[in-house]
C-alpha cells in the first residue's frame, strides 16, 4: 500500500527535476544569443506580418534589420507602400521614403501600428523580460518558445528553431487578444 502511494510522488518529482533542466537549457540559449547581439552582431531577416486592426486586417512583407542599437524595418509588398521605411533608435522613431527622413513622435508609430509592432518584437529579443517559456514541436523538429513582457497589458511570443536558435515566429498579444503575428524567414546573425 505505502509503495503505491510512494511512486506517483517519485514520479510527480522526476517530472519537476526534467522540466527544470529544459528551463535552465532554454535561459541559456536565449543568454547565449542576447551576447553576441550585444557585442554588435547583426541581424537581419525577412517577415509576413498580419495586424488585426480595429476594422480590418493588414498584411504586408518587411525586412527587418538590426544593427548598431538601430533597427530598420522595410516594406517590400504591398507594392504601393514598398520602399517606406521605418528606422528606430534610442527612442526616437523616424519614417522614410525616397531618401526624406521625416522624425515622428513614437506614440503615432507605437505598439498600437503594425510597423511599431516590429520594434517591439526586436527590443523583446535584445532584452526583454521572460514571463514564460517552453518547448513545442514542429514537423518533428524543436521549437523554443518565450513570451516577454512588453508591458502590462503586453506581451511578445517569440519561436525560435532550437537546433539552431533562428526565429521562426512571432506575435504580439495584448489583453489576451492576438493583434500582429509574423512568420519569419531568412533569420540570419552576422
Amino acid at each position: 500500500m505505502l509503495r503505491r502511494a510512494i511512486i506517483p510522488v517519485l514520479m510527480i518529482i522526476s517530472l519537476l527535476l526534467c522540466s527544470c533542466g529544459e528551463r535552465d537549457s532554454l535561459e541559456k540559449h536565449l543568454h547565449e544569443a542576447r551576447a553576441r547581439w550585444e557585442e554588435g552582431k547583426t541581424i537581419r531577416f525577412t517577415a509576413e506580418l498580419c495586424a488585426e486592426l480595429s476594422q480590418e486586417v493588414f498584411t504586408c512583407r518587411l525586412n527587418c534589420l538590426h544593427e548598431k542599437g538601430e533597427t530598420i524595418i522595410e516594406i517590400i509588398e504591398p507594392e504601393n507602400l514598398a520602399g517606406i521605411k521605418v528606422r528606430m533608435k534610442d527612442g526616437e522613431t523616424a519614417l522614410e521614403f525616397d531618401g526624406i527622413i521625416l522624425a515622428i513622435e513614437n506614440p503615432m508609430m507605437g505598439e498600437s501600428s503594425p510597423l511599431g509592432a516590429m520594434g517591439l518584437f526586436m527590443d523583446a529579443l535584445r532584452c526583454g523580460f521572460i514571463n514564460q517559456m517552453w518547448m513545442e514541436r514542429e514537423n518533428e523538429q524543436a521549437l523554443a518558445v518565450y513570451e516577454m513582457y512588453v508591458d502590462d497589458n503586453t506581451s511578445a511570443k517569440l519561436w525560435f528553431w532550437e537546433e539552431n536558435f533562428a526565429l521562426m515566429n512571432a506575435e504580439l498579444v495584448r489583453n489576451g487578444r492576438s493583434v500582429v503575428k509574423c512568420k519569419i524567414t531568412d533569420f540570419a546573425e552576422e
